[in-house]
């Protein structure tokens, strides 16, 4: 199992970072430790571009339809990660990683990094493509 400092570096959360959590599960936040905690912010609204925002999908036509909106509030070298039900999880899911590249592709962002989390999910870290790159895939 990951320690919770593990969890934050793993996901690419630092000091300073303000962050919005979407559909984020019950017992998501506490991951983190509470020193961490206390050095990020997380929004309650998202009123204003941020440097993460973390998206729970079950499905692939949720990630289709939520990921083009909050792409809008991320700042220009900000990211998404995008959290799927891990397939030992017991959540039915349509999403792999196959999915969250071609939707990330298909709304101008590159994936970087795929990992699981835990046993519940896997997670997907999204950055803003340039348009180089976007010609080149």
């Amino acid at each position: 199992m990951k320690s919770k400092i593990q969890i934050a570096q793993l996901l690419g959360i630092h000091d300073g970072m303000l962050i919005k959590l979407i559909n984020e599960p019950h017992e998501y936040r506490s991951k983190f430790n509470v020193e961490l905690s206390s050095r990020i912010t997380i929004l309650e609204k998202l009123d204003r571009k941020v440097d993460n925002i973390q998206l729970f999908v079950k499905s692939k036509n949720e990630l289709i339809v939520d990921l083009p909106v909050f792409k809008k509030y991320i700042h220009n070298n900000g990211f998404i990660t995008v959290f799927w039900p891990n397939k030992d999880s017991n959540t039915i899911s349509d999403i792999h990683d196959d999915v969250i590249q071609n939707i990330a592709r298909e709304n101008g962002l590159e994936v970087k990094s795929i990992l699981s989390l835990d046993d519940n999910w896997y997670t997907a870290k999204l950055f803003n493509c340039s348009k180089n790159e976007l010609l080149n895939n």
